[in-house]
């Protein structure tokens, strides 16, 4: 009896810890589980810009941006935010972009822009299609203008390489500018973080006298890569302002062309058969138009008949010599105020 006592107890004892074992380990698995989802987390896996200026000052701008999505924030796509004005030149300048391709993993891809708030936004991505885990590679090519800063003795180009509007970090993220034949670089600059940070965790690499490429890595979410370059001035010829909006807006100039011709010609129309003719001179008239008599007269003008119209008519046939009018002088008052006879001539 005492034996089997012992048994049972060793065999309490055996399953208690066997069930202490088998309690730890989805605890040290939960602890793996969340290691893995903030060492996996959605991020900007590498950003590349490339930019290239021409002489007309024109900037091309593609980007190439690798992504590690897991449908948190990145479920159908991403979206690129770029500033519609900027401070250059001693003031403000609106600024417009062109899209030019927008492709994911080397195939296009469907996109929609919004503007609001001073943000030109593109939206990239199916709204049908929601992305699997994984790394997607997206390219935008956009062209923009008015992008050059001028300044005594160079001219310069600054820009924010993928500004602070994303809200996962960035482990890679660079910026290569080409300038146009002559346009030596004099000096440059780039700057990391948040709005307004001046850190300058970046490097940058001097390919040619007018190429030079800047480096980034561990980009928190919210941080920016800035880039400055000033290079020799007169080399960039911008064209006019009329120039640049004929080229932003060449499309609707057919339809800018038809409305100034119409505008010319329904004014011409009018000056030749819109104006009212010229009024002839007013002049009194004494006697009354195609000889009506003052009870007509009376009578258009007021749209009926009454006694009034009568008296005008006999003042008027006394005028003519057709009746003479007296006034009676001995008579007894009355209600009437005075007494006439009529007498036909």
């Amino acid at each position: 009896m005492k034996k089997g006592i012992q048994i049972f107890l060793l065999f309490f004892c055996f399953l208690a810890f066997g069930q202490e074992a088998i309690v730890q380990v989805p605890s040290v698995t939960e602890g793996v589980t969340v290691d893995n989802r903030i060492e996996d987390g959605e991020r900007i896996v590498s950003f590349h810009s490339d930019i290239n200026i021409v002489e007309n000052a024109d900037v091309t701008v593609t980007e190439t941006i690798k992504v590690y999505a897991r449908g948190y924030e990145i479920r159908r796509g991403i979206f690129r935010a770029l500033p519609t004005i900027r401070n250059i030149n001693d003031g403000k300048k609106k600024i417009t972009y062109k899209i030019i391709t927008v492709e994911k993993d080397g195939t296009k891809e469907p996109y929609h822009i919004e503007r609001q708030n001073g943000v030109f936004n593109i939206y990239i991505g199916d709204k049908d299609y929601q992305l699997s885990e994984g790394f997607y590679t997206y390219k935008i090519v956009y062209r923009t203008q008015d992008q050059i800063g001028h300044f005594k003795g160079y001219d310069e180009f600054y820009w924010n390489v993928n500004g602070t509007d994303w809200s996962f970090p960035v482990e890679q993220i660079s910026a290569t500018i080409h300038l146009p034949k002559n346009a030596d670089i004099l000096q440059q600059s780039c700057y990391t973080g948040v709005h307004g940070s001046k850190d300058k965790n970046c490097t940058n690499d001097k390919l040619s006298p007018t190429q030079i490429v800047f480096k980034a890595k561990d980009l928190n979410a919210h941080e920016n890569l800035t880039v400055a370059v000033g290079f020799k001035a007169g080399v960039l010829k911008e064209p006019s302002g009329l120039s640049k909006w004929i080229s932003r807006n060449w499309q609707s100039l057919p339809l800018f062309l038809a409305g100034i011709y119409l505008l010319f010609f329904y004014y011409n129309n009018w000056k030749k058969y819109g104006k009212d003719p010229e009024k002839p001179i007013v002049i009194p008239q004494f006697n009354a138009p195609n000889d009506l008599s003052p009870a007509s007269l009376g009578y258009i003008d007021k749209g009926q008949f009454d006694a009034n119209l009568v008296t005008a008519n006999l003042v008027d046939l006394s005028v003519k010599g057709f009746v003479d009018i007296d006034e009676v002088k001995d008579i007894k008052e009355t209600y009437l105020s005075k007494l006439f006879t009529l007498k036909k001539n």
